[in-house]
């Protein structure tokens, strides 16, 4: 994965960027279409840094009317709340050692290249793990290179 594609975490004054471990696009049979992007665990010396919550991974799911990945190359999704009530599930989370909401996700996506697609995404988790943000919540954004399969 290109070293300059990271998930990047605010909250509390500090900034924490995690390299991408994986980036994947998937079409399910329901005529939606998912991302999952994860990020690495931070090491030092060979042994993992508490990070606050560990490496991140953000879902979304959203319908997408196209039989073609090539649609969605130069265009954005706005998924404004984490939680569907119309279907009864998360469209989009964000894992930080338990799932919590990732509402405001904005998703742009660049031109489909070889089986890859880029990515920029945006988005907040109200929700804290710890319970020590209660008010900022945690700010995601970063890119990656989406592979699709």
């Amino acid at each position: 994965m290109d070293s300059e594609h990271k998930i990047t975490l605010t909250y509390s004054n500090r900034e924490t960027s995690f390299k991408i471990s994986s980036a994947v696009i998937w079409r399910n049979s329901d005529s939606s279409v998912c991302i999952e992007i994860e990020g690495e665990d931070i090491k030092f010396d060979g042994n993992n840094i508490d990070s606050a919550y560990g490496a991140p991974m953000i879902n979304a799911t959203w319908k997408f009317s196209s039989d073609s990945f090539e649609a969605l190359s130069k265009t954005k999704v706005f998924i404004p709340e984490s939680y569907d009530p119309e279907i009864e599930d998360h469209v989009s989370t964000l894992y930080l050692s338990e799932h919590l909401d990732f509402d405001e996700c904005n998703l742009s996506f660049g031109e489909l290249k070889e089986g890859t697609i880029p990515i920029t995404f945006s988005g907040i988790s109200p929700s804290d793990p710890t319970g020590t943000e209660p008010d900022e919540g945690i700010k995601v954004s970063g890119s990656a290179i989406l592979t699709i399969q």
